[in-house]
């Protein structure tokens, strides 16, 4: 009895985790950097189905957290995109995987108010005739303004300046404002999929930074100063 109680309970944890682990998204971005005045933009994401069964794979918005005059839409393989009327009214839009295929691409859309802001959209992929088989995967867009810093940081003392010269080539110089107290601060430098791909610590009792980016690809590339745990001032630098 006891055998057997153990060879049940493992079988039905395995069982849960083939449902858990049905779909995988193979690329997808957690945050994406955006200029308003560069219009829509767009992330791809690839997802695989893993769940032993040829499926029909349905996508839907289950969370949406738009700025002001921002519209969000989405589509697989570039077709038929799907701009929301709200939350609730999204019909899903579907891709049929076998098992172990990897889509060619799944697209989700921004287009911005020209005042920027973030939005954050929650996507949820799943089987319609099977939904323990899904995946949940959330898309933040964030707006790159250089001025796009609150009332408190400027009574406080901070201020990050545009990247120069832009396009840069071998260095790219950036000038920035700490408070003097401060110890903790850094320049990042990252990618439009959002990853970190150069960091350098700033002095608070100095004003300009300058960075070496001769091994970095050629490219747009978008910089923040990192302070207390906080993210100020993302600024965009073109890199050939």
């Amino acid at each position: 009895m006891k055998h057997t109680l153990i060879f049940l309970i493992t079988l039905l944890a395995l069982t849960l985790n083939a449902q858990a682990q049905s779909y995988e998204m193979l690329y997808a971005p957690d945050t994406t950097w955006y200029d308003p005045a560069d219009g829509d933009v767009t992330i791809s994401s690839y997802l695989k189905n893993i769940s032993g069964t040829t499926d029909s794979i349905f996508a839907k918005r289950i969370a949406n957290e738009r700025a002001p005059g921002h519209r969000t839409a989405f589509a697989w393989n570039h077709l038929s995109f799907a701009y929301e009327i709200n939350s609730s009214e999204d019909a899903g839009i579907y891709v049929v995987l076998q098992d172990q295929e990897v889509d060619s691409s799944f697209q989700l859309v921004l287009s911005p108010d020209q005042n920027g802001g973030t939005t954050k959209v929650t996507m949820r992929f799943y089987n319609l005739n099977d939904t323990s088989k899904c995946l949940d995967q959330t898309y933040v867009f964030v707006s790159s303004s250089a001025t796009a810093i609150s009332q408190t940081e400027l009574e406080h003392g901070i201020m990050l300046g545009k990247p120069y010269p832009n396009p840069a080539h071998h260095l790219v110089n950036i000038d920035y404002q700490l408070p003097k107290h401060n110890q903790k601060a850094y320049v990042y430098v990252v990618t439009l999929e959002g990853k970190q791909v150069l960091q350098r610590p700033l002095s608070p009792t100095e004003n300009k930074a300058t960075l070496s980016i001769r091994q970095l690809p050629a490219g747009v590339y978008f910089m923040y100063v990192g302070l207390d745990g906080r993210r100020i001032g993302q600024t965009r630098c073109l890199i050939r």
